[in-house]
């Protein structure tokens, strides 16, 4: 539910789509870093599950240290006329 409420905050603010942009690339490089880790020797995990894992610890990143941040960045662009 506190995602949704974030969501809908940011649509508000106009910033929705940069977050969109932003966790589209962050969940490619999730696949391809997934990718890479499957390839460890005697690895039991396959992609999926390494791509979960990273996928997981990714949002939890973004929504706690880096979307604040980059809405208020977008904000205060927006106050200056960009």
């Amino acid at each position: 539910m506190a995602i949704f409420m974030t969501m809908r905050g940011w649509l508000t603010e106009g910033t929705l789509g940069v977050h969109i942009v932003l966790w589209t690339l962050v969940a490619m490089v999730g696949f391809v870093l997934a990718d890479r880790l499957a390839m460890i020797p005697r690895n039991p995990m396959g992609w999926p599950t390494w791509w979960i894992l990273l996928t997981v610890a990714a949002h939890l990143i973004y929504m706690a240290k880096l979307a604040d941040p980059i809405s208020r960045f977008i904000r205060n662009g927006q106050d200056m006329g960009m």
